[in-house]
């Protein structure tokens, strides 16, 4: 399965090699990949605050 990145722009699914969005042609050189889950930042693992909960 081939990874994809959002165009910031109109929200086209773009290979994530690409350099320009396929549909409006808006540059994916600064668009950040979702980090996965790891067992280091899942929520399961979210401490809660003594104070505010």
């Amino acid at each position: 399965m081939n990874k994809q990145i959002f165009c910031p722009n109109c929200g086209h699914a773009n290979n994530a090699d690409e350099k320009f969005c396929a549909n409006c042609g808006q540059s994916l050189a600064d668009v950040v990949q979702p980090t996965p889950p790891t067992e280091n930042n899942t929520t399961s693992q979210a401490k809660t605050c003594p104070n505010c909960g």
